[in-house]
């Protein structure tokens, strides 16, 4: 058996049920399978996380405990051909895929479609097969020419459980596949959920205390179920962090999932050290920012501003405004930093409109302006075709809202 964990649990069931057996003792099949984990374990306590005794185990143990009281309703009809060869073989498969299938989604991340139909089409196969190779061993010590014939015979029928084996285990197999929102301990909470809810299903069929139970347990599932859902597929949540920096408070805002944000500096005073090293960047790649779609500047040191652009280079800022009274601090530290990097200079766009005037972002032949209590729009390498906003007719046209 190269020590399969399903043939060590059949040969040690089946020796135990001889033994009760010539001891005269009444055989429990539940008794007989928790004593059958409970030696196997003593002899070697690492087959608990094997994945083969685990299916093996519960799947064994769902036979036993879910086929009798299933089938029960159809015990006056058991001698009827239907219920032998039709009837029970489709509840032994799909019980045995029931009980399965969330061990193996734990483990693989996908179950296949039509486990059940291949159970039931290779089963009785390799049962069949199984009783042939014996009488092909018999006959075979009996005369060999008798056991070459045999074999003939034999040889069809494994080809063609070789043959449903390639359909129904190849790589062109339909499979469920369970998503990636689910992280292993969630899974592990909805594996071990759904064994409770099946336990409680089956005994509410005899019993009417656990149908009770069950419906309980069915509501607070459901329950449970539809705020988790509301939380992995809900809109994404909007997050606003503040910090406290030299000089004044940076907010961060970021949609979450996202690597891209916008960042507030409120002022940033001059430092000996790197601020944009120090302070900024571990702010953003903490919270796992990548890109700032804006950084917004109201106030700065003229010595911080260098920080600001190497910052902005860093994280590919798409905008950088800036306060009406920084225009010039900004444009004298882009001139210099420019003429030792080579940057490209910026265009500026600003200028006061009438208060009557809505405040917003806009698009007109000029270029994309920010009209917003006093700041101003730095667009760096921004064409107008290139900003993915569509020309209307209109002299202006609101594409967003203000900062304020």
């Amino acid at each position: 058996s190269y020590g399969e964990p399903s043939v060590v649990r059949a040969v040690v069931m089946a020796t135990l049920v001889l033994l009760a057996r010539m001891l005269g003792r009444r055989v429990d099949l539940n008794h007989i399978i928790a004593l059958t984990a409970l030696l196997i374990l003593l002899a070697a306590p690492t087959q608990l996380f094997d994945v083969g005794f685990q299916l093996s185990f519960v799947t064994a143990w769902g036979l036993i405990f879910a086929v009798p009281r299933l089938m029960r309703p159809f015990h006056a009809h058991r001698t009827r051909w239907w219920y032998r060869f039709l009837l029970f073989p489709f509840v032994v498969a799909l019980t045995a895929q029931i009980v399965s299938a969330p061990i193996i989604a734990f483990y693989f991340k996908q179950v296949p479609a039509f486990s059940v139909i291949a159970n039931l089409l290779i089963v009785p196969l390799v049962s069949l097969a199984v009783i042939m190779e014996m009488v092909l061993l018999l006959a075979h010590l009996i005369w060999p020419l008798l056991g070459l014939w045999v074999g003939s015979l034999l040889n069809p029928l494994l080809m063609l459980i070789v043959h449903l084996l390639g359909i129904f285990g190849g790589d062109r197999v339909p499979m469920f596949t369970v998503t990636e929102w689910f992280s292993r301990t969630m899974l592990l909470v909805v594996v071990l959920t759904f064994y409770l809810l099946l336990f409680v299903a089956i005994l509410a069929m005899t019993s009417r205390r656990a149908r009770r139970v069950f419906v309980f347990l069915s509501l607070g599932v459901a329950n449970v179920s539809l705020v988790l859902m509301l939380m992995l597929f809900g809109p994404p949540a909007l997050h606003i962090l503040s910090r406290s920096v030299p000089g004044g408070v940076a907010v961060l805002v970021h949609t979450e999932g996202k690597t891209a944000g916008d960042l507030v500096l409120t002022g940033l005073a001059r430092k000996d050290y790197s601020l944009d090293e120090r302070v900024l960047t571990p702010l953003l790649t903490d919270h796992g920012v990548r890109k700032l779609d804006r950084l917004i500047v109201s106030a700065a040191d003229y010595g911080a501003i260098d920080d600001l652009l190497r910052l902005a280079e860093r994280f590919h800022v798409g905008q950088l405004l800036i306060a009406d009274r920084l225009r010039s601090s900004f444009t004298d530290v882009f001139r210099m930093s420019s003429a030792e990097s080579a940057l490209t200079a910026p265009r500026f766009y600003g200028g006061r409109v009438n208060a009557a005037d809505r405040d917003g972002w806009y698009l007109d032949s000029a270029g994309i302006r920010l009209y917003a209590q006093g700041l101003y729009l730095l667009v760096r390498q921004t064409p107008v075709q290139e900003t993915g906003l569509a020309r209307k007719p209109a002299n202006w046209l609101v594409v967003g809202r203000p900062w304020r």
